[in-house]
């Protein structure tokens, strides 16, 4: 006990007034962590909130309302007549719009074009600005669409795939077909003062069926491929490249398209350029004389003017 007691009497007094060591530190809560502890329970309660009302929606989706309210707004804003089959959401937040059935101003006459499915989503970006937008998807015709339009009018496009069948105009009996290789589109709809319109577009496989019903030996004009490229400013688009080549009939032009809100209603000025192409039936090659009067080269030139729904050639 004495040997024991010896070493404490050699201690310093700050030795023996030092406390004597614990099993660990002791940790107080202080300010930083109580903040903490608030902003964790905010942002889950904010999420949680946000989760049920996201949650809510879809459940509670107004989606016959808001069907009726989109046909309204379309209407309106540009003229189509539109019909919606069928209406839900998606998620990440986005609308499916599914039979949707569009017709076009100045064009009652003519079936209407059905959409197999439009899908239409934000563009997040754009949404704390002041020209907010959507991007849209579209199906219809065997090929596709995509684009995005803003609230003043900027629409751009690009779709490939369709499969054409359109009457002609004046003479329903025939038929234009073709194959939408790719058509892009850039520009303002309706159109806007100053707004730049940039369009080009490529169709393969053209052709005119129907030539029973004029009287001829064979059915189908093969056409080959069709080409075009359109520039301009406002309401003013140039069309500076316009071709036809490959098949048996050849076809150049050029011109001014003056658009229109309804674009069935947009007015023509065109030149084209026809000549006969290998292959030629004789007895269409005998029709070309009323067109017109052959010039040196065996081509002939026409105009074309009116609208886009009642084209006049001349």
């Amino acid at each position: 006990m004495i040997r024991l007691k010896i070493p404490a009497l050699f201690r310093s007094p700050a030795q023996r007034l030092r406390p004597p060591p614990t099993a660990g530190p002791t940790v107080t809560a202080g300010p930083t962590a109580t903040l903490r502890t608030r902003l964790i329970f905010m942002a889950a309660s904010a999420l949680c909130l946000g989760c049920g009302l996201l949650l809510g929606f879809y459940l509670a989706f107004p989606g016959e309302s808001l069907r009726l309210r989109l046909e309204q707004v379309v209407s309106r804003r540009t003229g189509l007549h539109l019909t919606i089959g069928a209406l839900r959401p998606l998620f990440p937040p986005a609308l499916e719009a599914t039979n949707l059935r569009l017709v076009l101003p100045g064009s009652a006459a003519a079936p209407p074009l059905t959409l197999e499915r439009l899908r239409l989503r934000p563009l997040w970006t754009s949404l704390a600005s002041s020209n907010p937008g959507s991007a849209f998807a579209a199906e219809f015709l065997g090929g596709s669409v995509d684009g995005s339009w803003l609230r003043r009018g900027e629409v751009t496009l690009a779709g490939r795939g369709h499969k054409l069948l359109l009457p002609l105009p004046r003479t329903p009996s025939l038929v234009f077909s073709g194959s939408v290789r790719e058509v892009t589109f850039a520009g303002a709809f309706p159109p806007q003062p100053g707004s730049e319109t940039l369009l080009q577009l490529t169709i393969d496989d053209c052709a005119i069926n129907g030539l029973h019903s004029a009287g001829l030996g064979s059915d189908r004009l093969p056409l080959g491929t069709l080409t075009a490229m359109a520039r301009g400013r406002g309401n003013d688009l140039r069309v500076e490249r316009l071709a036809v080549s490959g098949g048996t009939l050849l076809l150049e032009g050029k011109g001014l398209v003056l658009l229109a809100a309804a674009p069935l209603q947009s007015r023509l000025n065109l030149t084209l350029t026809l000549r006969p192409g290998p292959g030629l039936d004789p007895a269409l090659a005998g029709l070309l004389p009323l067109l017109a009067q052959p010039a040196a080269d065996g081509s002939r030139n026409l105009a074309v003017s009116g609208t886009l729904a009642n084209p006049a050639l001349r």
